[in-house]
């Protein structure tokens, strides 16, 4: 997938919300590009906060937009799992809804950053590094030590240590992953 057709599809997306007055970040794949490796993408994810009232009225929004979404699958993940997924010219669209404190914290930190000639709200790279250690999955692990090795000194250990130990128990091995990850990016090349 193009970075043209990610872009064109994130430029629709991100004015159907904002006509509709949603707040979102930019998450995933294309905020990790910002502060990590640039690795191949094929979706677009954002943070989104919308009243579940709401949520038709974006549905129908994307559609006009040429999103394929039908609103009772929309509604059954968004339940489920907090989740609204679609596509839009082939490209997958997932639009997370917070639930947990930690998701406002990403909204309200949230920086504009230039893609393709537009600002967005984009993650900021320690919520991002959160985020992707909540879904801990090995894809999500090299993009945590892509964005450590780029942040460097930049990186605020101190708070994505403490949203992260706020979320998960005290010996669950995404801590120590993390540590193995920060400790590693300290040691001299």
């Amino acid at each position: 997938m193009a970075l043209t057709s990610l872009a064109a599809v994130l430029r629709r997306v991100a004015g159907a919300l904002e006509e509709l007055g949603v707040p979102y970040a930019v998450s995933g794949g294309v905020a990790q590009n910002y502060w990590g490796v640039v690795r191949t993408t094929l979706d677009v994810d954002l943070l989104i906060t919308l009243p579940a009232l709401r949520i038709p009225v974006l549905v129908d929004r994307l559609s006009r937009e040429g999103a394929r979404i039908e609103l009772a699958e929309a509604l059954r993940t968004l339940r489920e799992e907090h989740v609204l997924r679609a596509t839009m010219e082939g490209v997958p669209l997932e639009l997370f809804v917070p639930y947990l404190p930690f998701h406002a914290s990403v909204l309200a930190r949230a920086v504009r950053i230039g893609i393709e000639g537009k600002a967005y709200p984009v993650a900021t790279a320690e919520d991002l590094v959160v985020l992707k250690a909540l879904f801990h999955r090995e894809k999500d692990w090299s993009d945590i030590a892509g964005i450590v090795a780029r942040q460097g000194a930049n990186l605020d250990r101190e708070y994505v240590r403490g949203w992260l130990r706020s979320l998960v128990p005290e010996a669950d091995d995404r801590l120590r992953r993390l540590e193995a990850l920060l400790a590693q990016a300290d040691r001299p090349a």
